[in-house]
């Protein structure tokens, strides 16, 4: 599962390399489908964020908010929230449709949560001290 920080950058390590048809060259749409309102968001990862490219991984640096129009990112993601993870291969650098022609196939999928550092707080109350009995009918 992979755990990403919202309005921040964050790194997707895919084994995919030998899956695909040309991974030095195609282009990589990124999706995440929210599991609760299965809202699908799509993004081009441009060439100056895939900074790896080796025998078998393709390392990617996906932002969870667009930053000046310069880096692809998912700005509509909410914090403590599950989604499907999902990457395609594609021949095109501005297609954000994965029905489109012009994508290859579905090269990787996973779980994700957006998770911002919140944690759950609970309130521990002192065991009672009083009974609670229960009465039931014993005539037949």
């Amino acid at each position: 599962m992979e755990h990403w920080v919202k309005d921040s950058l964050n790194v997707l390590y895919a084994n995919i390399y030998n899956q695909c048809v040309d991974a030095e060259n195609n282009y990589f749409l990124v999706g995440v489908i929210n599991d609760q309102t299965r809202v699908a968001e799509y993004v081009v990862i441009p060439n100056n964020q895939i900074t790896s490219r080796k025998q078998r991984s393709i390392l990617m640096q996906i932002y969870t908010k667009t930053f000046d129009g310069t880096f692809a990112g998912f700005d509509n993601l909410k914090t403590n929230s599950f989604y499907n993870l999902v990457v395609y291969e594609q021949t095109n650098n501005t297609n954000t449709d994965p029905t489109n022609a012009v994508v290859l196939g579905l090269r990787w999928q996973g779980t994700m949560i957006i998770d911002a550092d919140s944690e759950v707080t609970f309130t521990e109350y002192a065991n009672p001290t009083a009974r609670n009995y229960v009465y039931y009918n014993t005539e037949e």
